[in-house]
């Protein structure tokens, strides 16, 4: 299917069945000067074989995260993917725009509008045992 895309951009979470997901096949399958986005986690793209499809097959990529970035506030970092022409990598930052932090804004009250109006608790994942009515 991503051979038939100009554009594949990926949003999901890190987990056992992700890691890797994004992998030499899956390139591979992309159409040569196709554009590549993650904002997902940076361990859901095999980096190497990225870096091999940006060399060999003119893929380009927007990468909000990456495999080893660094945790920290401050820290030094480079990466070799980032520094291929047609790669454009940012610090994991997809959510600093101002229309993110409105978005954010808005669910948050839709959130908390429903736990006031009904009582659910909108997008709860973890909900300790023994504790629903």
């Amino acid at each position: 299917m991503v051979g038939r895309c100009d554009v594949v951009s990926v949003h999901v979470a890190l987990t056992d069945a992700t890691r890797g997901l994004c992998d030499g096949a899956f390139f591979g399958a992309m159409r040569e000067g196709a554009v590549f986005i993650n904002t997902s986690r940076g361990e859901v793209v095999d980096e190497a074989a990225l870096r091999r499809a940006v060399l060999e097959r003119g893929i380009r990529c927007g990468l909000d995260v990456q495999a080893m970035q660094p945790a920290g506030k401050a820290a030094e970092w480079a990466s070799p993917l980032a520094d291929l022409p047609g790669v454009y990598a940012t610090h994991h930052v997809g959510a600093s725009t101002e229309q993110a932090q409105m978005a954010v804004a808005d669910e948050v009250v839709r959130i908390v509008g429903a736990l006031k109006d009904d009582g659910s608790l909108v997008n709860l994942v973890n909900e300790p045992v023994g504790t629903t009515g």
